[in-house]
């Protein structure tokens, strides 16, 4: 199951990585358009926070400290910044996965 799990986020953030890179320019990520509220750039901001704070501060325990407010509202940052905050985000999830025992799962999602 971890193995699985780890798999599963691996594809979804490699994924995310795979489409930031398809924008022209680190400006391009953070516009929005007709009625497309979020940017690209917080809504990865947002996925990573979400990870962070109930996978690793929620679950692990890692003292992560979620500020959605600053997430929605921060200036924009370059793709590579982003690209680094989604390997962190890839790293401390498995990284919990492989440390943790498979019961405190079970436990902390019932």
């Amino acid at each position: 199951m971890k193995n699985t799990l780890i798999q599963l986020f691996e594809r979804d953030l490699t994924s995310l990585k795979k489409q930031l890179k398809k924008f022209k320019n680190h400006y391009s990520i953070w516009l929005t358009q007709g009625e497309i509220s979020n940017s690209s750039g917080h809504l990865t901001l947002h996925l990573c926070g979400n990870f962070r704070s109930f996978i690793g501060n929620i679950i692990g325990k890692t003292n992560y400290i979620r500020d959605r407010h600053l997430k929605f509202n921060s200036p924009p940052v370059s793709i590579s910044t982003l690209e680094k905050l989604i390997d962190i985000t890839a790293e401390e999830v498995e990284k919990l996965f492989l440390d943790y025992p498979l019961p405190t799962f079970k436990k902390t999602t019932q």
